[in-house]
C-alpha cells in the first residue's frame, strides 16, 4: 500500500468515525432495514446489529487495500465518500443475498424464519407484536398484549443461555432433525417455552422468537454449524447426518479434534484478558453490540472494543497460516468449526 492510498484510507476512516457520518449511516441502515423488499432478508438481524455487520463489512472487506478499485480509488481521492458508502451497500446487500442462498446456509436461521412465519400465521393460537426495536414477540392467544412485559434472559443466565432449562419435548417416534422443522412440533414448543418462561418470572410475558430459536438451538447444538452441502429444494436436514468414516479415518479425525483443541489453548493463551472477554461477547450466541461490550467492560469508547475484535481476527489468521499440519481451510469443516467453537469456550472463562 503506497502512502498515498493509505492517506486516502486513512481520511476516509477519519470521516466514517465521526458522529455526524455515524448518526447518517444508522439513518440509512435504518431505512433499508425497514424496506418491505428487504424485510424476508434481514428478519434476523436488529437494526443495531446489521448496521454493525455493515461497517464491519466496509472496514474489513469491501474497502481494504487490497480491494481497492477503479471505481473507488477516485472515489476517495475526490472524497465523494457518501457515494462509497452507497457502492458499499450494494455489494453488502449482494453478499447477504447470496449467503442466504448458498451452501453454507445456517438451519439455525433456517429454524428462526420457519418459527417466525409458522407463529404468526397461528392467530387462533398465539399474538405477534414487535418491540420497540422491531423484533417479533409472541404470547398465546387471550392474553392482552398491553399488559405484558418483553421476556430477557437474565444477565447472569446470558452465558450459559438456555442449555441448563428443561429441553423441549421430542415428538414421538421422529428424530430430531426431522421434527424440529415440522408446524405441529414448533408450535407446542413454543407453548411450552412460554410457560417456562411464566414460571420463572411474575406476570404474563410477550416472548421474542429469537429467544425461542436459540432456545431450541440451545439444546440442539448441531443447528449451530453452518453447512455447506445444502442444494436448492432438497431436504436441508439431509446432510446432517453423520457420515460414515473407515477406521483409518476416523482415527485422523479424532487425532485432528485432539490438536485443533490443543492448539486454541496455544493460540488464546498468547491474548490479554480484555481481547479475550471481547471476542468471548462479540461471538456469543446472540452477539453481543459493541456499545454493549463497551459499557460492561468500562471502556472509554466503542473503538477500544472493535480494536480488540480486529486484532483476534488477526491474530487467528497469523496462527492458522503457520500452525503445523493441514491447513484450517482444508481439515473437515467440523474440525475447523471446534477449533472457533473452542476458542470461544476458552474466552468465556475470562468473563468469570
Amino acid at each position: 500500500m503506497t502512502q498515498s492510498t493509505s492517506s486516502l484510507l486513512d481520511s476516509f476512516h477519519q470521516w466514517l468515525a465521526s458522529l455526524q457520518t455515524t448518526t447518517s449511516i444508522i439513518r440509512f441502515v435504518t431505512a433499508e432495514y425497514r424496506k418491505p423488499s428487504n424485510s424476508n432478508l434481514f428478519s434476523g438481524y436488529e437494526v443495531e446489529d446489521l448496521h454493525q455487520e455493515f461497517l464491519l463489512f466496509i472496514l474489513d472487506t469491501f474497502l481494504t487495500p487490497a480491494k481497492l478499485t477503479a471505481e473507488t480509488v477516485p472515489l476517495l481521492r475526490t472524497a465523494q465518500y457518501p457515494r462509497i458508502i452507497q457502492l458499499a451497500w450494494n455489494k453488502f446487500l449482494w453478499q447477504c443475498r447470496e449467503t442466504a442462498r448458498s451452501k453454507r446456509h445456517n438451519p439455525r436461521g433456517y429454524l428462526y424464519r420457519r418459527l417466525r412465519e409458522t407463529i404468526q400465521q397461528a392467530k387462533k393460537r398465539f399474538t405477534v407484536s414487535r418491540s420497540q426495536q422491531g423484533y417479533p414477540l409472541y404470547i398465546p392467544a387471550g392474553h392482552a398484549v398491553q399488559q405484558a412485559h418483553p421476556f430477557c434472559l437474565p444477565d447472569n443466565e446470558q452465558i450459559n443461555g438456555y442449555g441448563l432449562w428443561p429441553a423441549p419435548p421430542p415428538a414421538e417416534g421422529k428424530i430430531p432433525e426431522k421434527y424440529l422443522f415440522e408446524r405441529d412440533w414448533l408450535l407446542d414448543t413454543a407453548d411450552f417455552f412460554w410457560l417456562l418462561v411464566v414460571q420463572r418470572t411474575a406476570g404474563p410475558l410477550t416472548v421474542p422468537i429469537r429467544e425461542l430459536s436459540r432456545y431450541i438451538a440451545d439444546h440442539h447444538p448441531w443447528l449451530n454449524i453452518p453447512q455447506r452441502y445444502e442444494k436448492e429444494g432438497s431436504d436441508i436436514t439431509q446432510h446432517l447426518r453423520a457420515q460414515e468414516r473407515s477406521p483409518e479415518k476416523q482415527l485422523l479425525y479424532n487425532s485432528a479434534l485432539h490438536s485443533v483443541a490443543q492448539l486454541a489453548k496455544q493460540l488464546v493463551a498468547t491474548w490479554p484478558i480484555e481481547q479475550q472477554q471481547v471476542f468471548a461477547l462479540r461471538f456469543a450466541d446472540p452477539p453481543v453490540t459493541g456499545k454493549a461490550i463497551t459499557r460492561n467492560l468500562g471502556f472509554t469508547s466503542q473503538s477500544r472494543a472493535y480494536g480488540l475484535e480486529q486484532k483476534a481476527k488477526e491474530s487467528i489468521t497469523q496462527f492458522t497460516r503457520s500452525w503445523p499440519g493441514i491447513p484450517l481451510s482444508e481439515l473437515p469443516e467440523e474440525v475447523a468449526v471446534i477449533f472457533i467453537e473452542e476458542i470461544k469456550r476458552l474466552c468465556k472463562k475470562s468473563l468469570s
